[in-house]
């Protein structure tokens, strides 16, 4: 399942970015968009389908769907092979330069930009990991909420990036997408000093207004973050060198989304150890002052690029 959800959302953004070149923010958002829908619904059609026939049910009627979509895909996307093949019949044989030059993730991976840029998605999400592990038992031991209440909470999360995908896509194209990234850190940093809210508050105590703010803060700024890292990958390769093609958009989803799988399999120990080390305060606070040192950084690392290029 990890493998065939890996070729799929790397593929699939991958196309997304060769049919609408110009539309790279748009298609990120469009991808966010249906990837949070699929959280939102999948959850509930799941539970749905386990108490018609059981535990062995969801698997079987999701699996019998991705299987069905297979042909269906296959002959949607004749139309777009074009996309994927080389260009070479327009050029003579001697000519060895083509429009699918072979990119190495590994190259990218040693230009320090991509690589802040994909620590920046990596931390963001790492943020989200905290409240995986460790933000219902806060909000329990703090307002003594119900287990549904707590669900609703991590409702309005999601319900942001839902509404949120689109419009950022949109305004991702239309200015500077690592200006649009370091808006996100800023509002990510925020949403996670306000969620405890920080020790740096001392005056304010835990109120039921901090989560619900600090939830739609993070669900924006989460949002902004992962729509703006694509884009900002592809603009910082094509400034050194890179000509946009198949093969680059399929290195750069690669990597945007193994910043994210990544944070996912090392967040959650962090943020657990963080929190057991110290406490959820003190934890949300220090992966706030974390989103804030990564905008700060970004923010020198545009300055410069900007001195160097005038």
């Amino acid at each position: 399942m990890g493998v065939g959800e890996a070729a799929f959302d790397a593929t699939s953004i991958a196309l997304l970015l060769g049919m609408f070149p110009t539309r790279a923010g748009t298609m990120w958002g469009l991808a966010g968009f249906a990837e949070t829908v699929g959280f939102v619904c999948g959850a509930p059609l799941g539970g749905m389908l386990y108490h018609v026939e059981g535990f062995y049910f969801p698997f079987v009627v999701i699996g019998g769907i991705l299987l069905s979509f297979t042909p269906l895909l296959w002959y949607l996307l004749s139309d777009v092979r074009s996309l994927t093949e080389g260009t070479h019949d327009d050029q003579s044989d001697g000519d060895s330069s083509d429009d699918d030059q072979v990119v190495s993730v590994w190259q990218l991976l040693k230009i320090p930009s991509i690589v802040l840029m994909l620590l920046n998605v990596f931390a963001c999400y790492a943020a989200l990991a905290l409240l995986d592990t460790s933000f219902a038992v806060y909000l329990d031991k703090e307002f003594g909420w119900s287990v549904a209440h707590i669900g609703l909470i991590f409702l309005i999360a999601g319900g942001t990036c839902l509404i949120s995908s689109l419009v950022i896509g949109v305004v991702v194209d239309a200015t500077n997408p690592r200006i649009v990234m370091i808006v996100g850190l800023l509002i990510t940093g925020c949403g996670m000093m306000i969620i405890g809210p920080s020790f740096v508050f001392s005056f304010l105590s835990p109120k039921p207004w901090c989560v619900y703010v600090a939830m739609v803060l993070l669900g924006l700024g989460v949002s902004i973050i992962t729509i703006s890292g694509g884009p900002n990958v592809s603009e910082i390769a094509i400034s050194r060198g890179y000509e946009t093609s198949m093969a680059l958009n399929g290195a750069v989803s690669g990597l945007v989304l193994a910043a994210i799988f990544l944070s996912g399999a090392l967040g959650a120990p962090i943020a657990g150890f963080l929190t057991a080390a110290l406490n959820f305060r003190i934890s949300s606070s220090f992966l706030g002052f974390a989103s804030f040192l990564l905008m700060i950084i970004t923010i020198v690392a545009t300055i410069v690029k900007a001195i160097m290029s005038r």
